[in-house]
């Protein structure tokens, strides 16, 4: 799995290395909620359609909380860096699954 550094921004300096494969739905997620905090709030249904992974709790729960906060807040700095980290958690979640289904096909075949 490719991974790339991630700084945290409510931590200048302090990197995380994440999956490239979701670096980028993560960023633009955060900054879907940073210019239009409402637009998830009222049309959830296309916003999950855009970002299926906004049908884990957890997720659209810090995004909810996110898109309230006010901005340049270390708390929305903080929230920030963890909408960007469980997307991100999200994905290898994901990927692990798969891996494990294609795993157990391979094994009956």
């Amino acid at each position: 799995m490719k991974t790339v550094q991630y700084e945290l921004r409510s931590q200048q300096g302090f990197f995380v290395d994440v999956p490239a494969d979701y670096a980028e739905k993560a960023e633009s997620l955060v900054d879907l909620v940073l210019q239009n905090p409402m637009l998830l709030l009222t049309d959830t249904e296309s916003a999950v359609t855009e970002h299926p992974y906004l049908g884990n709790p957890g997720i659209l729960a810090k995004v909810a909380s996110l898109a309230t906060a006010e901005q340049g807040t270390m708390l929305s700095l903080i929230l920030q860096d963890e909408v960007y980290l469980k997307v991100c958690i999200y994905g290898i979640q994901e990927m692990e699954a798969s891996d494990l289904i294609e795993l157990e096909r391979m094994l009956r075949s």
